[in-house]
């Protein structure tokens, strides 16, 4: 909205003034009920019907998370013993609902990027304030000041080091822009937004506002074109290097979910509110500046002459679930309101309505070096795969799971003694016990299949996208990993040495377990590299077949299931038309063995799969299946893999 249109003081009657309160209405519309996609009366009534079923959500989310508080509190018994694995303090966390309530039980009630006290590492991060001045430009305003302070957090600094983004740029000068803004119509808030996440649009980044400050319309109307998007010479501010994303396919669906994306990515999810009269000047009233806008019957009397709602662009700077009320920050200036900042009572004006609001995120160019376990304190005696957490600055219950990447389950249980309160924040330097927080490189100590399962927080992966073909050790946090070991019972038993090494392994557990020759095919073989290996010709048999990898064998695989020649499970393999590849017998049987892959038809000649329709025809009705030893010699390529 325009700071000038409430110095307008209206003379009754007359055409000028009819003129004046057209120009008025035309601020910061974001192209109306027919651009954004809602129906006047729900513009003029500040909610959505989606709005309005999110409001009662959070009222039955905010009951359960405050039955589940007192339950904690009290150390009832669902929270404790062996039970308690199976929920949370009875709650039902594997419900959305569930989900929800357990959120907004393990996370602060209140939380304003401005308190250095709330926000990670201490630091302020609340935008600049800025004044939008006669250009109806809120849009680019409040994306500006989402995008300053997401980069501040991203960056772990405080928003005075990072310059506010030039607004006149993000208005005007994106490359390949469909439609021209126009100050007297502003700007649609999606477009806008799919334009900061693109690299097309801004090429060469985005520039400070120092450097191409916005001006009066007057101004802007006397520059030339080639002028219009030309920083200032000499200009040094620069606003950091890196790109942005916003949450375009999955919007901010609900209150729990916006509120946690500001305690992440700071004041960053920009929002569509829709302005009754005198909202403005309601703040302008300095004993309301601190106070709550409360009106749940305002009506929207700023209308267009085509009869569509006035809507404003605003960030959502932090909240209050005590109050019940948002902080939005706006493009007033640091005269209006509380410093540029205001509160509005929860459900009202369309604040935070899932089909106009929008989470926006920055990812440095370089990012902020984090030493690696710098709040994590080692204990033998706690077993691999468990360490002391050390509680950092800021810390609360869910931001710890968040950077943890645990369930609130995996954290809280083991440390009921430990957390007496669940939505408060953490002691600082406080210890808490977490188990399976395991990194890549960790895990890639385990060598064999059995150690590495022996460990919380690792898992054995052979296929995935993997730096090699070797299957190996990884956190079971890993994004790469395909197909995996679940469990002790899935590993071969035949490194007899390595297991000795594991403590609490006894021979009845190991002969539950599988053993190298079990496995009936290379694939299933090269599953366990460093205990199995498919052996191609060993001296005392014939048959292609998988031995652990202490035996001897002349010619061998071990790198992994990609050396053999058929990838994919065993229906992909039956189906699939790889062994006809294998031009010569040898080559075709060196992956025979008990469920051989591929088989050698004599009277053609050729390599076919085994369970393929060629392998059943009369052209194969004689095979070969038992490895290269049983190819005759005319037909054998003495070729070694």
């Amino acid at each position: 909205m325009a700071a000038a249109a409430y110095a307008v003081k209206a003379p009754a009657g007359g055409q000028v003034l009819l003129l004046l309160l057209v120009q008025v209405l035309l601020a910061c519309l974001l192209v109306g009920s027919a651009g954004q996609g809602l129906d006047v009366s729900s513009d003029r009534l500040g909610a959505s019907v989606r709005l309005q079923e999110v409001s009662k959500e959070y009222r039955q989310a905010i009951g359960r998370a405050a039955e589940l508080q007192k339950r904690w509190a009290s150390k009832a018994k669902p929270c404790q013993g062996a039970g308690a694995s199976a929920s949370l303090c009875g709650a039902d966390t594997s419900s959305y609902a569930g989900k929800s309530a357990a959120l907004l039980a393990t996370s602060p009630a209140v939380y304003d990027v401005r308190n250095v006290s709330h926000t990670p590492d201490g630091l302020f991060q609340g935008p600049t304030p800025m004044e939008q001045g006669d250009c109806n430009a809120c849009v680019a305003y409040a994306i500006g000041a989402a995008a300053q302070s997401a980069a501040a957090t991203a960056r772990r600094e405080s928003t005075s080091d990072v310059p506010f983004p030039s607004a006149r740029q993000l208005f005007f000068c994106a490359a390949g822009q469909d439609v021209a803004n126009d100050c007297n119509y502003g700007a649609r808030l999606s477009p806008a937004l799919q334009q900061l996440s693109s690299k097309r649009a801004f090429p060469d980044g985005l520039l400070a506002h120092t450097c191409l400050p916005m001006v009066s319309t007057n101004r802007l109307n006397l520059l030339a074109q080639d002028d219009l998007c030309k920083p200032l010479d000499q200009c040094s501010a620069q606003f950091p290097k890196g790109r942005f994303a916003y949450t375009r396919l999955a919007n901010l669906i609900d209150i729990p979910q916006i509120q946690r994306h500001i305690r992440h990515h700071g004041a960053s999810a920009v929002t569509r509110m829709t302005l009754p009269a005198g909202f403005k000047q309601w703040f302008e009233v300095p004993a309301n500046r601190r106070a709550v806008y409360d009106n749940p019957k305002a009506s929207n009397e700023l209308v267009t002459a085509g009869g569509a709602a006035v809507n404003h662009a605003v960030v959502i700077a932090g909240y209050d679930n005590v109050r019940e009320c948002w902080l939005i920050w706006s493009s007033w200036g640091a005269q209006w309101g509380e410093e540029g900042f205001a509160r509005v009572k929860y459900n009202q004006l369309g604040i935070g309505d899932p089909m106009f609001t929008y989470g926006v995120m920055f990812v440095p160019d370089n990012p902020v070096a984090v030493p690696p376990w710098q709040d994590r304190v080692p204990d033998k005696q706690l077993g691999r795969g468990c360490y002391w957490y050390q509680v950092q600055p800021g810390d609360y219950v869910s931001r710890v799971a968040d950077r943890l990447e645990l369930e609130l389950e995996e954290l809280l249980l083991p440390n009921a003694g430990r957390i007496p309160q669940l939505g408060e924040y953490l002691p600082t330097g406080q210890t808490l016990l977490v188990c399976g927080i395991m990194t890549d490189e960790q895990c890639g100590a385990f060598e064999n299949c059995y150690e590495c399962e022996e460990v919380a927080g690792c898992t054995w992966c052979f296929e995935g996208d993997l730096k090699d073909l070797k299957p190996r050790c990884l956190s079971s946090r890993n994004k790469v990993c395909s197909r995996e070991v679940r469990s002790t019972s899935e590993c071969p038993v035949d490194n007899v040495k390595a297991l000795e090494k594991l403590n609490g392994t006894d021979d009845q557990k190991l002969k539950s377990n599988l053993s190298c020759a079990s496995m009936g095919n290379c694939r299933e073989c090269l599953r366990f590299t460093y205990q199995c290996r498919w052996c191609l010709d060993a001296a005392t048999m014939d048959l292609v077949h998988c031995q652990p990898g202490t035996q001897q064998c002349n010619s061998w695989y071990g790198q992994g299931p990609k050396e053999c020649p058929l990838s994919g499970d065993a229906a992909a393999f039956n189906s699939w038309a790889g062994c006809k590849a294998l031009d010569t017998c040898d080559r075709c049987l060196m992956y025979g063995g008990k469920q051989p892959q591929c088989v050698w038809c004599v009277a053609s000649g050729k390599c076919v799969g085994a369970q393929t329709a060629d392998a059943k025809s009369s052209q194969c009705s004689k095979k070969l299946t038992r490895g290269p030893k049983v190819c005759p010699k005319s037909a054998t390529n003495t070729t070694k893999p």
